[in-house]
């Protein structure tokens, strides 16, 4: 195996291999796994390690389009974070955006596993993000998705927004009538 120069020394006593499957913790989000583009390093003289990730910008923003785009009930805490982050977004923003009056809400939030959002909060805030992300992405120089990429979450903003605004108008419209009959508390199936 021939010897490369080490990215940490710089001397040319390093080795590099390719991993098959690759743990992206360096993510932060735990469940990230990297199938090539990922070339691990290991220096003889320093001893140290050093990852490479191939196009890392636009692998973070490929994953966070997947968040956003996930069928999943809702993000976790980590998840909450990442995209946040690739918003470029701070806490004290997000927790304005969405009426939120702590920062320190979104805090807590983002440090479970189950940040328990509600339903309704869950479609809000991925609607939110989504549209942050959009934002960042139309600064010139910020988008490193393709095209297609691109043009596939602009389509799911679309039609999840036009979903958020069904699902907010249909909760509007529910109305629970309880009657006091025969001393018991029954619902009225005609509300």
């Amino acid at each position: 195996m021939s010897k490369i120069i080490c990215p940490i020394c710089g001397k040319p006593t390093a080795t590099a291999s390719v991993p098959e499957i690759y743990h992206y913790k360096e993510s932060g989000l735990p469940n990230v796994y990297l199938h090539g583009g990922v070339t691990e390093t290991t220096c003889e003289s320093c001893g140290e390690g050093a990852i490479r990730i191939e196009r890392e910008g636009q692998l973070l923003q490929v994953i966070t389009t997947a968040i956003l785009m996930s069928d999943s009930a809702g993000m976790t805490g980590a998840e909450m974070r990442f995209v946040r982050g690739a918003c470029r977004m701070s806490q004290a923003k997000l927790a304005e955006s969405l009426g939120i009056q702590r920062r320190e809400t979104i805090a807590e939030r983002e440090g479970k596993d189950d940040p328990g959002i509600s339903f309704a909060e869950q479609i809000g805030l991925r609607v939110l993000l989504t549209k942050s992300f959009l934002d960042f992405l139309d600064v010139p120089g910020n988008r490193l998705l393709t095209m297609g990429q691109h043009e596939e979450l602009r389509e799911f903003y679309r039609n999840f927004s036009k979903f958020s605004e069904h699902v907010s108008k249909e909760a509007a419209t529910i109305q629970f009538n309880a009657i006091l009959e025969e001393d018991e508390w029954k619902f009225d199936k005609a509300a």
